[in-house]
């Protein structure tokens, strides 16, 4: 179990679910698993969307994208809510974020839902993310940071700095990125990505399992990246 914060900085964490490209879509799909939802998600609409396709090829990996309508839906207060397109599924919570504890269940209903009504094969890739936002700050107060050998008082108005880690044999990849906020220099984003780099490595069976397998490399990643003064400013519970 990971240090629980009084004032998490986190702004939006998601969890995404793309299953290997059908031709058995049904465009009622998206209406069946709002019904099996929406006793935690309520409120329901449609906006556009990107909906992404890997093909694999001889040694390598292609994508195409295309314009798809993807169904929302929301918690009452608008801070939870799951998206459903073609072969995808993800349920994002918005701040205030209250816990992984919370969390977990809304990532399980709607994976267990969308499973349960479009009955996908084969997982194509999972992805567990999390966006922090931390207002008023410079990035020397992280211990992830960039760093100049020769100039080490050397100060920025904006950067961007991105590093990409293997996990579990290189299955997985956790992409980190601190960079400063857009229009606010003075705010800092420290994005923390970790995803199924394998294609249809992980059964469907043992997705959530997976799930919760990141959010422990998270929340490690997490703390590794905090400085104790930045610890701090978020109120660690006793």
């Amino acid at each position: 179990m990971g240090v629980r914060y009084k004032t998490p900085p986190i702004i939006e964490a998601v969890c995404e679910f793309r299953f290997e490209p059908t031709n058995t879509w049904d465009i009622t799909i998206p209406g069946l698993v709002y019904e099996a939802m929406r006793q935690r998600f309520p409120q329901r609409q449609t906006r556009k969307g990107i909906h992404l396709e890997l093909i694999s090829g001889n040694q390598s990996l292609t994508h195409t994208t295309e314009q798809v309508d993807m169904a929302q839906f929301l918690s009452v207060d608008k801070t939870r809510l799951a998206q459903v397109a073609p072969d995808l599924i993800s349920v994002n919570h918005l701040a205030p974020y209250e816990s992984w504890k919370a969390f977990l269940p809304d990532i399980a209903l709607g994976f267990q839902s969308y499973c349960k009504v479009a009955e996908p094969k084969k997982l194509q890739r999972i992805g567990l993310r999390y966006i922090n936002r931390v207002p008023e700050i410079g990035w020397d107060q992280f211990a992830f940071r960039p760093f100049f050998e020769t100039r080490p008082d050397l100060k920025t108005s904006s950067f961007i700095l991105g590093v990409e880690i293997p996990f579990e044999g290189e299955r997985d990849r956790l992409r980190m990125q601190l960079s400063s906020a857009l229009g606010d220099v003075k705010a800092v984003i420290l994005d923390l990505d970790y995803y199924l780099a394998v294609p249809g490595a992980i059964d469907i069976q043992q997705a959530l399992n997976w799930v919760e397998q990141a959010h422990t490399h998270l929340e490690s990643a997490f703390e590794d990246c905090l400085s104790d003064a930045l610890r701090q400013r978020f109120e660690p519970e006793e």
